[in-house]
């Protein structure tokens, strides 16, 4: 008897003992730290912004929603986030790193330019993070030590690079000729552009390459949103439907995994090519009713465009992409009807004076969740488009950058030989 007691306590200690080297282990592992240190100038804020990406729509918006934490950077370049290890999902999950210019909303982001602002991470509860950079050159010079998922998403954006270096080279042209007397400005542009698809075609195969190979990890899910530079997957469907699968066998219980392979069921569903674009009637900046059926009709082909004065993205795509293209084709049956999700009629009215839009622009002021049209088209991510005939039918949608540029070249094209 006296046996079995001392046994049972032996056992009752044991276990104690496990169990509390099983605490202590999980204490050890469980120690989140993020820091680091930046070079900043007098053009950048003293503090660094980290916001939480739930959603892979979410990725290039920015929104003072997203922004978890801030953390202060001291004079000497140095500063450290202090985040309670409970507000930290389990699952890896990404998250974006940015600085603010002097006089910029903390959540702003500056995209595919010398001045992009921010970094992407993906971390968990046992992320232990340094990061160094200069803030002149951030997405450039960042370094970053403590896991290979970070590593990988460093090495992503170093391929992208070239195009970003392509794309910069174009500006800088087109700004410098502008004033120059008796020199062919089209040709010149149109050299460039031939010029920058094709480092953009390269750069795409690099792309794939890296999804390809990258395996058991969550950064393939965010290259697929650099690839083709936008989120038109008609032309490679197969493909992400491949992915997709991938995806779902290796990283089954990620909510990016989910996410990615709804997107694909939503393409080839919600207002597929070939159905008839959802009416909408909203006022102008005068407030008159604007339908888009009407102007669909009275045109050969429409850019339904959604947009908002805070997408960075969306801005560029109006300056770079749209304006060119409605400059050229406007008198051919070339319109555009932008849709605006702002809230404030003067950042949606100043927005459009800053980047010298000319075309249709209508809004609700109800914001992108508010908004009926929103419900109506199914938008998830700003910028959206869809290219509408004039019997109002979608004949695309999500073209961007060069692919719209593409599409809308190549359509005026075959009118002019029929």
């Amino acid at each position: 008897m006296r046996l079995r007691v001392i046994q049972h306590v032996l056992q009752l200690v044991l276990v104690t003992i496990v169990i509390s080297c099983q605490q202590s282990s999980q204490d050890e592992i469980e120690e989140f730290a993020l820091n680091g240190n930046i070079k900043i100038n007098d053009q950048w804020q003293n503090k660094i912004y980290l916001s939480r990406i739930k959603s892979m729509s979410s990725f290039f918006i920015a929104s003072p929603a997203f922004i978890v934490d801030t953390a202060i950077i001291q004079d000497d370049g140095t500063f450290e986030f202090d985040l309670d290890l409970d507000s930290l999902p389990k699952e890896p999950t990404f998250y974006r790193l940015n600085l603010a210019k002097k006089g910029s909303p903390g959540a702003s982001i500056i995209f595919g330019s010398r001045d992009e602002n921010y970094i992407f991470l993906l971390l968990d509860r046992n992320s232990n993070i340094n990061i160094t950079a200069d803030a002149s050159n951030l997405t450039k010079t960042y370094i970053v030590e403590g896991s290979r998922d970070n590593l990988l998403i460093k090495k992503l954006r170093t391929i992208r690079e070239e195009s970003y270096v392509a794309a910069h080279k174009l500006q800088e042209t087109l700004q410098e000729i502008m004033d120059v007397p008796n020199i062919n400005k089209d040709s010149v542009m149109q050299a460039m552009q031939i010029s920058l698809t094709k480092t953009l075609i390269e750069n795409n195969k690099s792309i794939k390459a890296f999804i390809d190979t990258t395996e058991n990890s969550l950064v393939p899910i965010l290259a697929t949103l650099y690839y083709d530079y936008n989120d038109d997957l008609n032309d490679d469907l197969e493909y992400f439907e491949t992915l997709d699968a991938k995806f779902q066998e290796s990283l089954p219980k990620s909510n990016y995994t989910d996410q990615f392979h709804q997107r694909i069921v939503d393409f080839k569903t919600v207002l597929p090519v070939g159905s008839k674009a959802p009416e909408i009637i909203l006022s102008d900046t005068t407030g008159s009713p604007i339908n888009l059926t009407t102007i669909a009709s009275n045109n050969k082909i429409v850019l339904l465009d959604f947009w908002a004065s805070w997408c960075s993205p969306c801005r560029e795509e109006n300056k770079k992409i749209i304006l060119p293209l409605y400059e050229q084709y406007h008198d051919k049956g070339f319109e555009v009807y932008s849709v605006s999700f702002d809230t404030n009629n003067e950042e949606w009215i100043g927005a459009i004076i800053q980047d010298h839009i000319q075309w249709i622009q209508v809004s609700d002021l109800k914001g992108k969740h508010k908004s009926p049209v929103a419900a109506d088209y199914k938008i998830k991510s700003l910028p959206t488009t869809f290219l509408i005939d004039s019997n109002g039918n979608i004949i695309a949608k999500s073209k961007r950058g060069l692919e719209l540029k593409g599409f809308i070249e190549q359509f005026f094209d075959e009118k002019e030989t029929i």
